[in-house]
């Protein structure tokens, strides 16, 4: 994933591109982030975010800065990418006895991929009310989840670095969550906004930690007692140089 951001593509009008493709990114991976095999930091892909135009634009830059002092302060181990596109392939079951295959096309507003937490997705939405947009942006969240499962299990798997049956274990750890930093949590059913991240988590670093180790710590520490060490570290590698 962050392998891909940072690809310089041809290196001129002659290559034509029969090198090891992922020899070549690790080793842009290598000069631009040194440590990113086992990070000591947080790493902003961009390093900045610049757009503040509309409601969403500025909304993502409140996301944007809090994840960047969150993970500086607190020395997290993560890549964070910010408007990552993808197109997955995936198969379309439309009868008993008919299958095809269609396009999963989208952007992901952020992606964290952590040494040891893993994956997570974080779509933002600028309203300040819950309802139809908050659903949006769960089926938002599934898209996206479905697009990195898809990729793991043709690309991964393909290359005997982890399983079908422990892509599927991880799938059942690794959370989305949608980001409403303009709305506070609304009052309904605690299990109905599970995985909403609302105003009063976004109003400091300490407001934000405090629901990362309510909500990702649990499931960090889940993620580590399910896998070996050697999938989680090929996992990470996987992940960042997609």
């Amino acid at each position: 994933m962050i392998g891909h951001v940072i690809s310089r593509g041809q290196r001129d009008l002659a290559d034509d591109g029969k090198r090891e493709w992922d020899s070549e990114i690790e080793k842009s991976l290598d000069d631009e982030y040194p440590d990113w095999r086992y990070p000591t930091t947080t790493h902003m892909i961009p390093e900045e975010l610049h757009k503040q135009g509309n409601d969403g634009e500025k909304a993502e830059k409140i996301f944007f800065d809090l994840l960047e002092s969150f993970g500086e302060l607190r020395n997290e181990p993560m890549f964070v990418v910010h408007s990552y596109n993808f197109k997955e392939r995936i198969s379309e079951v439309k009868s008993e006895s008919v299958s095809s295959k269609k396009w999963n096309i989208g952007e992901h507003d952020f992606v964290l991929v952590h040494r040891q937490a893993g994956f997570v997705f974080f779509q933002v939405k600028a309203s300040a009310r819950t309802a139809k947009t908050y659903g949006g942006a769960q089926e938002q969240i599934k898209k996206d989840c479905g697009a990195m499962k898809i990729y793991l299990k043709e690309v991964a798997i393909q290359k005997n670095k982890i399983t079908k049956k422990e892509v599927d274990k991880l799938f059942s750890r690794f959370p989305g969550f949608v980001v409403m930093p303009n709305c506070p949590r609304p009052n309904s059913s605690a299990s109905t906004y599970a995985d909403g991240i609302f105003q009063e988590d976004c109003v400091s670093v300490k407001s934000f930690s405090h629901w990362w180790d309510k909500s990702i710590g649990c499931s960090e520490q889940g993620a580590n007692n399910a896998l070996e060490d050697d999938v989680k570290e090929e996992l990470f590698k996987l992940l960042v140089t997609r």
